[in-house]
């Protein structure tokens, strides 16, 4: 395989490199940021485990909402983001190795998994957070049952 540099190349490979390095940093803080709102923010609480080690990303939703939805937006933005990434790389080797090229895109594509499990924590663990927030004590056993279906059938 040839080594591809930006002098060795036109104009537009060198674009693409330079707007490939700009976006790898993009991700990079965006994996960052993950990093921080999710340990620095919503953190590990005793609570958590109050239920069982199974429900702690309820319970991580119950007590802090808005950081857990921020901490599932950055998740699926982080897989968008590496998405893009391996879509730049296949668009700059595209020229040189097709076939690569091809593959880089197919793995790039299979990235998109990541992005809807990402936005389903957002909206179904979201949603049951506010579910058994607003629950009696009655109700909430029926909402973690319902948790416990949506984890098993979407494998968060």
């Amino acid at each position: 395989m040839k080594a591809i540099s930006p002098s060795s190349n036109n104009d537009q490979t060198e674009y693409w490199l330079r707007f490939l390095s700009r976006w790898a940093l993009v991700t990079g803080l965006a994996g960052a940021a993950l990093l921080v709102v999710f340990i620095g923010g919503i953190g590990f609480s005793p609570s958590d485990t109050a239920l069982g080690s199974e429900y702690t990303e309820l319970m991580q939703a119950v007590r802090s909402p808005v950081l857990y939805r921020a901490a599932m937006m950055l998740d699926a933005s982080g897989w968008a983001l590496m998405a893009g990434v391996l879509l730049k790389v296949a668009m700059i080797v595209r020229q040189q190795a097709p076939i690569r090229a091809v593959l880089i895109a197919a793995c790039a594509v299979g990235l998109v998994s990541g992005v809807l499990g990402g936005f389903m924590r957002l909206i179904g663990v979201s949603q049951l957070a506010s579910m058994y927030a607003a629950a009696t004590s009655s109700q909430q056993s029926g909402v973690l049952l319902i948790f416990d279906q949506f984890v098993s059938a979407h494998d968060v």
